[in-house]
């Protein structure tokens, strides 16, 4: 037993703290359906969060294809923006104002079926304005048409209480789609170390 005790002391003596503030998997779709009908639907055949988050666009959500190969994939639904250049998924109400922007990041599962053919992904802190403001995030391509989990360092999102995000189908052809969405909270400097009395992060 003494033994199961170490070994597990040794697996949590040095963690590194993590918060999710927004996460989302699309749902299971049970028929293609679009984005403002899926919305409004019954779970788990709609979007994983409700208000004050809010989903629109001109793509669908469907069951097909659906996500694998990279760590934590969801498989169930996925949004798909057709090869129509302008097809869009918005998600606005993320709150991520209490936390620094150098530890936001984001991630998200990402399929392109033409790699001469690569989502546009933007943010915005106004989207609701007549004029909003949206800002591209840089991202590394995929270099395949399988799922990738696509990820996005701090220091790019901004600390903001009406933080939109955007992601686009820039032309024709091509057909991309959409999975597990998470924008987390992560500082490496804030770690727990078992048996000492003084924390070394006040997040």
């Amino acid at each position: 037993m003494k033994k199961l005790y170490i070994l597990l002391l040794l697996a949590v003596a040095s963690v590194s703290f993590g918060q999710t503030i927004y996460s989302e998997n699309m749902g299971v779709p049970t028929a293609t359906t679009l984005i403002p009908a899926y919305a409004t639907g019954t779970a788990p055949a709609t979007f994983q969060n409700g208000a004050p988050i809010a989903y629109t666009g001109t793509g669908d959500v469907r069951i097909s294809t659906q996500s694998n190969t990279y760590s934590g994939f969801s498989a169930g639904g996925n949004v798909f923006l057709t090869s129509t250049a302008g097809k869009y998924f918005q998600i606005d109400g993320i709150n991520t104002s209490a936390y620094a922007p150098a530890n936001i990041q984001m991630s998200f599962g990402y399929l392109t079926a033409t790699l001469t053919v690569q989502v546009i992904v933007e943010y915005s802190t106004n989207a609701s304005a007549a004029t909003p403001t949206w800002s591209p995030i840089t991202f590394t391509n995929n270099a395949n048409t399988s799922w990738n989990l696509v990820s996005i360092p701090g220091g790019v999102l901004p600390a903001s209480s009406t933080l939109s995000l955007r992601f686009t189908q820039p032309a024709t052809p091509g057909q991309i789609r959409l999975d597990d969405i998470k924008v987390f909270n992560y500082n490496p400097s804030c770690t727990l170390v078992l048996g000492t009395p003084t924390g070394v992060c006040d997040a």
